[in-house]
This record gives C-alpha cells, structure tokens and sequence, in this order.
C-alpha cells in the first residue's frame, strides 16, 4: 500500500470516527427521549445537559476534523458532501472538489449511511408508540405509578399525582418529608418505615396484589401488577392507587345509621357537604330510604297514639307505593272498621238505655198489677184449699171404710181358702203318715239286718284274735247303734198311728168350719159393694175439687213467680239502664263522626277532628287543607320527574298543570292567602310553589325537545323546590295548630338545597 492509500485509509477512519460520533449525539438525543419516558424528570435534565456538552464537543470536532479532511483529500467531492450531509445534515458545510474517492470506500460510507437511516426509523416508531401509550396513561381517570426494578418511579400520571397532592397533608403526619410535586425519580423505600419488607414482596411478586392502610385519617389502597417483557423478566412494577378515604368514611357513617336504625333510632343521617358523585347519590339514596321509613312510622304512630287516646277519626293520608302503601291501607282500614263497629256500638248502646227505661217503666206498672192478682188468688187460694180439706176428709173416710169393708172381705176370702188348705193339708198328712209308717218299716228291717251284720262282724273280730279287736269295738257300737235304731222305729211307729186318727178327726171339723166360712163371705161381698161404690162417688168429688184447687193453686204459683220476675226484670231492666248510660261514658272516650246512624263507615268523613282544617272554619282559624296530602303530592313529584327523565313514566302538560290549578294552588290563591297573607312562610310558600310548578313545565319540554342535559339540570331544582315546599307547609301547620289553641312542639325546618345525582333513579319523598 503506497503512501496515497494509507493517508487515505486514515482520512476515511477518521471519517468514520466522525460518524460514529455523529451516531453518539444520535444515540445520546435517543436515550434522553427514553429517560423522558422511564426515568425521573431530574435525571432527563442531567442527560439532556451531557448530551448538550458532548454534541458540542462533537461539533468543535466535526470542525476540526473538517479541515483535516480537506487538506488530506484535497478539498470535497460533491458525492462525499452528500454523504456527509445526509449522515449528519448540517447546514453550511461546503468542500472544494480536490480528490476523488475509490469505490470501495465510497460503498463503505454508503453502507453506513443505510444502517443509520433504519436504525433511526426503528426508534422513531417506537418513541411515536411510547408518546401514544404516554398519553392514553395520562388520560385515565386511574391512579397510575410505575416503578423500575429498584423500585425508582419512573411514571406517574396526573390523576395518581392529584390523588397524593389530596392526600399530602395526611401523608406528612406520618411523612414530614413527603412531597406530592416531586415523587417522579424518587424511591419507594422512602414511604415505608420497612423498605426490606416492601422490597421482598414487591421482588416476589407474581401476580397482582391487593392491600390498604391508613395513613393519618386517610386510607390509601393500592394494587400492584408486576411487569413482564417478553423474555419473562420483571422490568419493574406498576401501582394503581385509589384513596378509599371518603369511601371507608361513608361506610362507617352508613353502618352507624343501619345500627342506630336497628335501635329504632331513624333521625340520623349522612351528611351530604362532603360527598360527590356516586358516594353523594347512594347518601341521597340513604337518606331518603330513612326519611320515607321515619315518615311512615311517624305517621303510623300518630294514628296509633291517636287511636290510643280515643281519636278514631284520623287516618294516614300521604300517598305511597308498594308495601308502604298496602301498610297504610291496612290501618286506615282498620280504624274504619272499628270506627264503624265502635259507632254502631254507641248507636245500639244508646237505644238499649231509651229501651231500658221504657222496659223498666213497664215492668213497674206490670207489677203493681201483678201484685194485686196475686192477693186476690191468695184468698181464692184459701177458700179453695179449706173445701177441698172438707171433702177430702169425707172421701178418706169412706175410703177408710170401704178399704175395711174390702179388707174383711179379702180376710173371710181368705179364711175359706185356708180352711180348704186346711183339709188338703190334712188329706196330705194322712197320705204322709203313711208313707212314713212304711219307711219306718225298712228302717226297722234296715237295724235288723244291721244288727245281724254287726254279729257277724264280732264273730270274725273273735277269731282274728288281737288284729281284729279293734274291728270288734267298731262291731260293737254298730250293732249299739242298730238297737237303739230299731226301738226308736218303734216308737215313732206308735206316735205316726196315733196321728193319723187325729187327723181324721181333725179333717171333719175343718170340713165343717169351711161350709160356715163360705156364708160370711157372701155377706161381706155385699157389704163391700155398697161401700165401694160410696167411695167412688166421693173420689170424684175430691178429685173435681182438687182439680179446681190445683188450677187455683197454679195460678196463685204463677202470678207469685209473674211477681217475683217482674220485679228481677225491673231490676234488670233498671241495671241495664245503668251499664248502657256506664257504656255510653266508656264510648265517649272515643272522638266519633257525627254523622253514624245511617251512613256506612265508607260515607262518613273520617278526617281527624284535631287537625284544625276539617274543623269548621272560623274567623281566627283558615279553611280545610288537607296539608298531609298536599305535602305527600308534592315530594312525589321528584321521583315522577325522575322516572319521566328516565324513560320510565310519561308525563304531559295537562298532567303537569298551573302552580294556581292544583289543589294547593286553588287554596294558595284563595282562602290560604286570605288568612295567611301576612305569614312570611305562607310568602315563600307561594313563591316556591310556583317555581316548582315552572321547573316541572320546563323540564317537560327540555325532554320533548331532546334536550336531556339541560333537563337534568333543572331536576336538581325539582330536588330543593320540593323539599322547601314541605318545609313551609311543615311551617304553616305549625301556625295553624297554634291559633287552633293546640300546642306544638316539633320545630320544623326549610330543607338546604341539594343537587341530586340526575343518571339513577330513585324513589324520593
């Protein structure tokens, strides 16, 4: 290689020098494009600084080397110009033609060039989809951090940023040194009173992991997701974050309502001055889910303490929906019926008293005269009873005769059959002597053979020798036996002859006495007749007198008991009297409709008496309002509004009508003004009234126009209209019952103007 070459060779090193370092500067712009990216803004700034310094150092070399170039190539082909222009594109560089290069270096430069252009072309892809990805980060509501391997933040989006900035106050109670403006570039350890702890977790972290912790009054949580490249190693790590806050605070505040509500506590409520978006709708939502509760309950109680001190003529009167509504029915209903049952009482209790007296008078002249009967059945009584003593006497007596007559009758009867007993007993007796003679005859013979025996007996006990001594002493009393027997026969053969001849004497004389027997019978048949039929005629007299005695005696009897009920009916009538007039005290308890004796309980006006618009009006008192009803339609225009804006319900002009057309209207303008007029509340009452009518008629034709928005903004109006509405009727019921001389002692207030959250629909009272 000559000399020319090797100068050659050495201009185009140094050439390539140039590009290299040209492709530094590139490389160095590139890299702080990257550090923008990841790297804390600090760290951008110190390389932008050295990039700044070696580009400048690059340039005094360029401009060095510039010369070098020209004196050892002899000025610059216009080919190696554009080469080096489109290498490093700098202005102003301009070379005299004083040498040409050989190919090969030539297609050396090029090749370099095309190198560069696709590496240049590569990162600006890359850096267009990092500005990409760098935007759509810092538009997402999402608090978003991101943190390099030594746990560096390298990002931070705005609403990560705006998150801490809102929680720094808190943060620096525990952190002094915290700042929010600052957290790009420094390191995590410096929020954790343990960084080794922090630092394993996050180093071993796999999959997403999700925790919080309370830092001062704040509550901070946070989810951490590891960053995969595509080679599988983490790179770093990314946090959502999320101050939970107001939502731990809420939650508390909703738990201590739901337990005080448990408590029967309903007067608590969330407060709403702190809240917004969705925590500020579902307080609203709780809220009015108390508010609706305590109002039924309120309402419900008042009837039940009213129906407990005797007031049935009041009812529950808002309008509700659903269970609310079926409660109300139910205990309206109930009061109406016992309003009926209770009015017809008091009728029936008021006709039984008039009845009672009349009955009671009645009975009291019904009982002198019954008296009066009954002395003169007395001494009816009397004469009756003593004749009927004569001729039951008369009768008794000859009953008594005729009963001896027939005695002596039934006695000779009876003696002449004895006798004819007598003489068949006397024909038996002899028949039985007989008969006995004959069995004394074989009891004789009986002994006999029985004697015979025994000797025989003796006999054989002789010769049985000592063995049969004791069969001879039994042989012995035998035949003892035998003998005694056999005289005894005789004997008593002797007495049974002998009575047999009496017998037959006996048996004339009784033949005899039965003949004379038999003629005393038929004297006393005939004796017996005549008495008897006496007797008979005296038994109907006695029993015709003792029939009308009786009949007199009944009478007597039942005009005594006809006496004796009279006076217990006058008695009765009199306590009856006395428990309907004590009835009629204990009705009077209750506060009844006047009207109760013909209408139903559905045609009688129920409205309380102690509320003083259905009372009568009168000059220091204003006309009927029903303000329960009044108030209860006008808060349900907010959930009508809310379900109309929702697509839910469809209302029309018509529906909406004039503030001066609706019944609160009609009294507003009428008697309400002409007896309240001067009350500041009945003013702003009015002036309410009427912007809530004009709010509604606007929103109406905002929806038909298809103007959504501006609708749901004029139903934050509805919202506070309607509450103030009530508030002031709360008011004037207030001043009502105070001129009614009735006394007062709740306090009402006009409700704050809330907005309302107009995408939920809610039912609102």
């Amino acid at each position: 290689m000559n000399n020319n070459s090797k100068n050659t060779l050495n201009s185009l090193k140094r050439v390539v020098g140039i590009i290299t370092l040209g492709s530094f500067i590139y490389i160095s712009a590139y890299g702080a494009y990257l550090l923008n990216r990841y790297a804390a803004p600090n760290q951008v700034y110190i390389f932008i600084g050295v990039s700044f310094v070696l580009t400048l150092l690059a340039g005094v070399s360029l401009f060095l080397y510039d010369k070098r170039i020209k004196s050892i190539l002899g000025g610059s082909p216009d080919e190696i110009i554009e080469v080096l222009k489109s290498i490093n594109p700098i202005e102003g560089i301009t070379h005299s033609s004083a040498g040409i290069w050989n190919t090969e270096i030539f297609s050396t430069v090029l090749s370099i060039k095309n190198e560069i252009e696709n590496f240049e072309m590569s990162n600006i892809e890359e850096f267009n989809e990092a500005s990409r990805l760098r935007t759509a980060l810092d538009s997402v509501t999402a608090q978003i951090m991101i943190a390099d391997t030594d746990l560096n933040i390298i990002y931070i989006n705005s609403s990560a940023k705006n998150m801490f900035i809102e929680a720094q106050e808190e943060i620096r109670k525990i952190i002094p040194q915290f700042d929010a403006a600052s957290l790009l570039g420094m390191n995590i350890d410096q929020f954790h009173k343990n960084p080794n702890h922090q630092r394993g977790l996050l180093a071993g972290l796999k999959g997403t992991h999700v925790a919080q912790f309370d830092i001062g009054n704040a509550t901070i949580g946070f989810t951490a997701h590891p960053l995969i490249d595509s080679s599988g190693e983490n790179v770093g790590t990314v946090v959502e974050w999320k101050n939970k806050t107001q939502q731990i605070k809420i939650e508390n505040e909703i738990h201590n309502i739901v337990n005080a509500s448990l408590e029967g506590d309903l007067t608590k409520r969330i407060n709403l001055d702190d809240k917004e978006g969705f925590y500020q709708n579902i307080s609203y939502g709780v809220n009015d889910l108390l508010s609706v509760n305590q109002l039924v309950i309120d309402e419900t109680s008042r009837v039940l303490k009213g129906l407990s001190e005797g007031d049935l003529s009041d009812e529950i009167s808002f309008d509700y929906t659903g269970s609310y509504e079926e409660l109300k029915n139910h205990a309206n209903n109930s009061i109406k019926k016992l309003h009926h049952v209770l009015s017809n009482v008091k009728r029936s209790a008021e006709e039984v008293q008039s009845g009672a007296q009349e009955i009671s008078q009645g009975n009291l002249n019904l009982s002198n005269r019954t008296e009066n009967q009954a002395m003169s059945l007395e001494k009816t009584a009397a004469a009756m009873e003593q004749m009927t003593g004569t001729v039951r006497q008369n009768a008794d007596n000859v009953l008594e005769a005729d009963q001896l007559a027939a005695s002596t009758r039934t006695q000779a009867e009876n003696s002449g059959e004895i006798v004819e007993n007598a003489i068949s007993a006397m024909e038996e007796i002899k028949v039985a002597s007989t008969k006995i003679a004959n069995i004394i005859g074989v009891i004789d013979e009986i002994a006999f053979q029985t004697n015979l025996l025994a000797l025989n007996a003796a006999v054989e006990a002789a010769h049985a020798g000592d063995q049969g001594r004791g069969f001879a002493v039994v042989a012995s009393e035998v035949r003892n036996l035998a003998q005694r027997s056999a005289e005894a026969a005789k004997e008593i053969k002797g007495l049974i002859q002998d009575s047999v001849s009496k017998v037959d004497t006996g048996t004339d004389l009784v033949y005899q006495s039965g003949e004379a027997l038999d003629k005393i019978v038929d004297s006393v048949k005939k004796v017996s007749n005549i008495i008897s039929e006496i007797s008979i005629a005296n038994q109907e007299q006695s029993m015709g007198i003792e029939q009308v005695n009786q009949s007199v005696l009944k009478m007597d009897e039942s005009t005594q008991q006809n006496a004796a009920m009279v006076e217990q009916v006058a008695a009765a009538s009199e306590s009856l009297g006395e428990q309907s007039n004590e009835l009629n005290q204990m009705m009077s308890f209750f506060e009844l409709a006047s009207i109760i004796s013909k209408q139903s309980y559905n045609d009688q006006d129920n409205r309380s008496s102690s509320r003083p618009w259905s009372e009568n009006s009168s000059s220091n008192s204003p006309p009927k309002l029903n303000i329960a009803s009044a108030k209860s339609k006008h808060l349900s225009w907010k959930t009508r509004i809310r379900s109309f804006l929702d697509g839910k319900e469809s209302l029309t002009m018509e529906q909406a009508v004039s503030h001066r057309d609706c019944d609160l209207g009609k009294w507003i303008y009428s008697e309400g003004i002409k007896y309240l007029g001067s009350s500041e509340a009945f003013n702003q009452l009015e002036k309410c009234h009427a912007g809530l009518h004009a709010d509604i008629k606007t929103i109406i034709t905002l929806k038909e126009q298809g103007n959504n928005n501006k609708a749901e903004d004029h139903y934050r109006n509805i919202e506070a209209a309607s509450g103030k509405v009530v508030g002031y009727l709360d008011i004037i019921e207030g001043e009502i019952k105070l001129n009614s001389g009735q006394k007062n002692t709740e306090i009402h207030r006009i409700p704050a103007t809330n907005t309302v959250n107009s995408n939920q629909n809610r039912e609102s009272f």
